[in-house]
């Protein structure tokens, strides 16, 4: 496994060598599907989102973009009548991975395919703080608006298991997502 992973990190920067770099960050809006958007707490309701990203082009059609997200979820539960009590909890959801972008003829237009390691974090004032990682891959396209600003709109999916929730139950739980950002790069 350590040669395997030693050969790649060779490769992957013998392929980058004397290419030009350059960085970016991002803003999201995402939107939660699947399990975890049916679910109570995020009741499909969007989250906000940023990152930041390294772009290395190594063909000129072929891209390599390393990128960190963080999105946050809040909630804010109202009491009522069965249950006068008011809290809140934030799930915060923390992605690490790497897209392959090939950008298409068609006036720049660019497709997306991408693998990670996401973690999430569920805080909340009545819940038990649970902490689960899984790996993710996303798909999706993106424009070039101008030199500097582009937009994307990405699938991602990650599954993760053994999840504990208000109850004190324990779940299995997709949690895809919608994500539409504007980037910057410079």
């Amino acid at each position: 496994m350590k040669k395997t992973v030693a050969t790649i990190i060779f490769l992957s920067a013998s392929m980058l060598q004397g290419q030009e770099v350059r960085f970016g960050a991002q803003g999201t809006l995402a939107f939660p599907v699947g399990d975890a958007g049916q679910s109570e707490f995020l009741n499909h309701r969007p989250a906000f989102g940023f990152g930041v990203n390294a772009i290395w082009n190594f063909h000129p059609r072929h891209v390599f973009v390393p990128r960190f997200d963080m999105t946050f979820y809040k909630r804010n539960f109202e009491g009522n009548n069965t249950n006068p009590l008011k809290s809140s909890a934030t799930l915060s959801d923390i992605k690490l991975g790497v897209d392959y972008n090939l950008i298409t003829k068609f006036n720049g237009f660019y497709g997306i395919a991408g693998l990670g390691l996401s973690s999430f974090d569920w805080m909340g004032d009545d819940v038990a703080r649970d902490k689960k990682t899984a790996l993710y891959f996303a798909l999706g396209a993106g424009y070039p608006l101008t030199n500097n600003f582009l937009a994307e709109l990405r699938y991602t999916h990650a599954s993760y298991t053994d999840v504990t929730d208000d109850l004190g139950r324990r779940w299995n739980r997709s949690a895809p997502a919608i994500n539409l950002s504007l980037m910057w790069r410079y």
